[in-house]
């Protein structure tokens, strides 16, 4: 393998391991920023449908709204990253009213399954 052939492989595996870190590589913890807050966010996936998925947004009191959308966005990246597409249905979602949302201890807890094929 030539120097430059050296080089493009090791771009290439830093390239791969980026996305890992961007889109999370499957469920765990992340931290997304909206409406000027962060937000820790988990996402579990379901041990029966891993396209099945929970996620569950700690401190979502503070803007119930930018909370719905650090949860739809852990969300998607874990769709993305696994099944290669955002496309979801949700069971309880980040598109429910404000007035509708119980939260639980200052949690937001929304669930959903990635559709994409």
């Amino acid at each position: 393998m030539t120097g430059r052939g050296v080089i493009l492989g090791i771009c290439a595996l830093l390239a791969l391991s980026a996305c890992g870190r961007l889109f999370g590589q499957g469920e765990g913890t992340g931290e997304a920023s909206f409406g000027g807050l962060k937000f820790d966010a988990k996402l579990t996936a379901s041990a029966d449908d891993r396209r099945a998925f929970t996620v569950v947004v700690r401190e979502a009191a503070r803007n119930i709204e930018a909370a719905q959308e650090a949860g739809r966005y852990e969300a998607v990246a874990y769709c993305l990253y696994n099944f290669g597409a955002s496309d979801m249905e949700w069971t309880a979602g980040p598109d429910l009213p404000a007035d509708q949302i119980v939260l639980e201890d200052g949690a937001l807890t929304m669930s959903g399954r990635c559709t994409a094929r």
